[in-house]
């Protein structure tokens, strides 16, 4: 009883909850970036194997790789 008594005459500040709204839409968007930056390391070393394994002309390798390093830039931009 004396828990609820203290939660009903409870003042939140002014402000909390959009304070808090921001942080957990910030840990959402940093969990979704650190996602699509584990999803590129794998489609970087797929593409390093294929080139090492020569299913890829060089101009393929660096056409992608150059396309997942500013995939990955821009992700980090965000971060």
């Amino acid at each position: 009883e004396q828990v609820v008594a203290a939660l009903i005459n409870l003042e939140i500040p002014e402000g909390l909850r959009d304070r808090v709204e921001a942080k957990v839409k910030s840990n959402v968007e940093h969990d979704k970036a650190r996602k699509q930056m584990r999803e590129l390391k794998a489609i970087i070393e797929r593409n390093d194997f294929k080139w090492e394994q020569g299913f890829m002309t060089p101009e393929e390798y660096v056409a992608k790789r150059s396309e997942l390093q500013k995939e990955t830039e821009a992700i980090r931009a965000v971060d």
